[in-house]
């Protein structure tokens, strides 16, 4: 059986007590406890939560701040998937684009660097939990949205680091 939370546990004690009220109680009595009931039920209804949600939950950005920049060629291509020299050429490219020139709170290269590394990821290494983890953002809409800006750049940009990186 689901656990009820206080807002339902609250709403049953008002309907059962009119219910008790109507066969115990008077008419006079019964329409003045319909109303409270039904004032007592809008009430309660506009409230989500009884108890405070904390949606605070503890993050980081210690790991994309401090170990990323530290780490060798190999463990750097590794995590992203590029080389620094490919991420700083892919960085400039996209610096461009009229997506990226808008204000924003989030640099640049931590929206590329969130996208790469989930490209370089399968199973739930790309979690948005995971990615929220390590780059120290929220675990939802800004994964999704940042994954977004890059894969909707201009083909020309795509085209010119593919053709960079073959040649």
């Amino acid at each position: 059986m689901p656990k009820n939370n206080k807002q339902t546990v609250m709403k049953n004690k008002i309907v059962s007590k009119t219910f008790v009220e109507a066969i115990w109680g008077t008419s006079k009595e019964l329409n003045i406890s319909l109303l409270e009931t039904a004032e007592y039920y809008s009430i309660i209804s506009t409230y989500r939560y009884f108890d405070p949600r904390y949606s605070s939950v503890p993050k980081s950005k210690y790991w994309y701040e401090r170990i990323l920049p530290k780490y060798d060629n190999f463990r750097f291509k590794t995590a992203l998937r590029v080389s620094r020299e490919h991420f700083n050429l892919i960085r400039e490219l996209l610096s461009v684009n009229p997506i990226f020139q808008t204000r924003n709170t989030t640099p640049l290269e931590t929206k590329l660097a969130i996208t790469l590394y989930r490209f370089g990821c399968d199973g739930s290494g790309s979690s948005y939990m995971k990615v929220g983890q390590l780059f120290g953002i929220s675990d939802g809409g800004a994964i999704i949205s940042f994954t977004n800006q890059v894969i909707q750049v201009n083909p020309f940009i795509l085209t010119t680091w593919f053709a960079i990186t073959l040649s």
